[in-house]
């Protein structure tokens, strides 16, 4: 479990890097967005960029993801997502007790870590409670 650095606002962003690399286009965000969003609007933007242009696709794969009701996410996608939810969710308690684990050590051991380390374990809580909320819905 490393320590991941926060987003950022830089010109050097990983879209910036594909596109220096040679990609024509990148979608990205300038935000943190919930995995299990980006991955519909993944599927529902490949889907669309088959019959449509790159612009279209996409503002047809956000109008898709706003429309998408409760039950029609359950019916169509539930029997995927719940092993994966599950799986997330598994990850995440581990995260969470590592995170704990050196949180404690720190405490007894070297002082200075532990403000960090607390960012990282609030951090894993987070993630843990996101996932247990998405999995409750």
């Amino acid at each position: 479990m490393g320590l991941t650095k926060d987003l950022t606002d830089d010109i050097l962003t990983i879209g910036f890097g594909f596109l220096c690399a040679g990609a024509r286009s990148v979608v990205s965000t300038l935000w943190s967005v919930n995995d299990l969003a980006t991955s519909l609007f993944s599927l529902f933007y490949h889907r669309h960029k088959q019959n449509l242009t790159r612009p279209e696709a996409l503002r047809q794969a956000q109008q898709d993801l706003r429309t998408l009701s409760g039950s029609e996410l359950a019916a169509k996608y539930e029997p995927v997502l719940s092993p994966l939810l599950k799986k997330q969710g598994e990850e995440a308690e581990e995260e969470l007790k590592l995170a704990y684990a050196a949180l404690k050590k720190a405490k007894k051991e070297s002082p200075d870590a532990v403000e960090e380390l607390q960012k990282e374990y609030d951090k894993c809580f987070n993630k843990k409670q996101n996932v247990e909320k998405t999995q409750a819905q």
